[in-house]
């Protein structure tokens, strides 16, 4: 009885395994198959530029951009500086009361 309990197990195990085993080579031969194929109608296409950008367009839309970075920085620091100002200001005023 013992004998046929051990060998229900070991043949429930070597099942799983044989299972486990052909389960992963299967999915293994799929994806391998499929990642060939799919390498095989890759194409590139390369389309031709149809307008070149001039020099003048790129040097305008730099300057526009270093103008509104400039602007931005300038803004920053008169925010700051007002942050500052206030902060000042109210500890005067708590000092001085």
């Amino acid at each position: 009885m013992i004998e046929s309990a051990n060998s229900q197990w070991l043949f429930h195990k070597s099942m799983q395994n044989f299972t486990r085993y052909s389960l992963t080579a299967l999915l293994s031969v799929v994806v391998l198959s499929d990642a060939v194929e799919a390498a095989k109608n890759t194409e590139l296409h390369i389309v031709p530029q149809e307008k070149l950008i001039s020099q003048e367009a790129i040097r305008v839309a730099a300057k526009r951009a270093y103008v509104d970075s400039f602007s931005e920085n300038i803004a920053r620091e008169v925010f700051t500086g007002s942050i500052h100002f206030w902060k000042k200001h109210l500890i005067r005023q708590q000092v001085n009361h």
